[in-house]
């Protein structure tokens, strides 16, 4: 998964039971830097606070932040190399119960290796989520 911010209970919840059931690929996130609780980001700053990325790390999932950019905007799910979710929809209490946003649903293998592909990319410029300041 991949999400700008990253507030959602039923998609914390999801991403931590499939961890849980040993699903056959990997669950991991990439997040944007507003989700770092030890980064500070003006009025953004979650510092302190417990957020989702703090929720999966203690599940085990295996969490980077991406920060070498002003802004990590992309919100992709990307499931069994098969199905790609995204679109402007944030995956946060605000999308689900104030916005509007709009998602999309890919059933395509090709779209989702290539999603998978950006995904490394992105993660490979990102550092790993540390649970608690040094």
């Amino acid at each position: 998964m991949q999400a700008y911010r990253f507030t959602s209970p039923p998609i914390v919840g999801a991403l931590v039971a499939a961890q849980r059931r040993g699903v056959d690929v990997d669950v991991a996130v990439l997040l944007d830097r507003v989700n770092d609780r030890d980064e500070e980001i003006g009025r953004e700053a979650p510092r302190g606070r417990y957020t989702g990325a703090t929720f999966v790390a203690n599940a085990g999932i295996p969490v980077w932040i991406d920060d070498s950019k002003r802004i990590a905007h992309i919100k992709a799910i990307i499931i069994h190399k098969r199905l790609t979710i995204g679109g402007s929809y944030n995956y946060t209490i605000s999308a689900e119960q104030r916005n509007v946003e709009d998602v999309t649903f890919i059933e395509s293998a090709l779209i989702a290796n290539r999603s998978l592909a950006n995904w490394n990319a992105r993660r490979s410029v990102s550092r790993v989520y540390a649970l608690s300041s040094p």
